[in-house]
């Protein structure tokens, strides 16, 4: 147990660099069906090829939540943090907690910033998504919007 939470420690600690079309990521120990550590920072920088935009869909999600529903609170000790580009201050998509799966979400361009915290106290299953990428259509909004003017 001893040598396991150590290698949790050495990946959360840094940021993980995913290159790649598809794939998935998960909270430490999900795939086992245990509860995710305490005092985890986990990171995730998802990158697809260019003129790409990243999909990605929560599949199972079970973090402790605590403070007020409704209030900028309710996630403030454990949280799934995902942001539309590669660094921690780029534009928030979400801050997840709970186990209310949420519908997909989606970058503007080829990068996804996602961080997992928890805190020292309460720990559940955690969550599981998967992302894939699709090519950006240049014109599309635009186009729809013209229709709507007219």
């Amino acid at each position: 147990v001893i040598v396991m939470l150590i290698c949790w420690l050495l990946v959360c600690r840094k940021a993980t660099q995913i290159f790649n079309s598809v794939g998935s990521i998960a909270s430490p120990d999900f795939h086992n069906r245990r509860h995710y550590p305490d005092n985890m920072d986990c990171v995730w920088n998802i990158t697809t090829p260019p003129r790409t935009r990243i999909k990605l869909k929560l599949l199972d999600m079970s973090i402790q939540r605590c403070g007020r529903i409704g209030t900028g609170n309710a996630c403030s000790c454990d949280f799934l943090e995902i942001r539309d580009g590669y660094r921690s201050n780029d534009r928030l998509l979400a801050t997840l907690c709970g186990n209310e799966l949420v519908g997909d979400l989606f970058s503007s361009g080829r990068h996804l910033w996602v961080r997992f915290r928890s805190d020292e106290n309460v720990t559940s299953s955690g969550f599981y998504a998967m992302f894939s990428s699709s090519p950006i259509v240049k014109g599309t909004i635009l186009l729809k919007c013209l229709l709507l003017i007219f």
